[in-house]
Formats: C-alpha cells, structure tokens, sequence
C-alpha cells in the first residue's frame, strides 16, 4: 500500500545576535529532532554570495 513520507526543506541563514557555531549546533540539534520524529529527509536550500546564508554547499552541512 503507498504512504507518504513527509521531509522538511529549510533555509540556514544568519542570525545576527547569535554567534555562528551556536546558529549551526541548534540547527543540527534542530534537524536530530526532525529525524526523531520520523521525517523522511531533510533538505537545505543553497544560497551563493546572500548576505545571511551560513550553508551556501548543502553537500558540507548535510553530512553534519
């Protein structure tokens, strides 16, 4: 029988009171959370040269 599974795409950008290894430890703790849940993929958009992305190769932070 079919079934859909459910991922979430997200945006990593710049939070600017936050200092940047903190941004990047609450959004993998972020993503363990989804994974918990039962998410079947987690996706991150993938910015060059924008001002607020901190995640611009999806290909280095995925594997996080």
């Amino acid at each position: 029988m079919p079934h859909i599974e459910f991922g979430v795409f997200d945006h990593l950008d710049r939070r600017p009171d936050t200092p940047l290894g903190q941004t990047y430890e609450d959004r993998l703790k972020l993503v363990e959370g989804y994974d918990r849940a039962g998410f079947h993929a987690y996706q991150i958009a993938e910015h060059h040269a924008t001002p607020l992305t901190v995640a611009p190769a999806p290909s280095v932070f995925g594997p996080a």
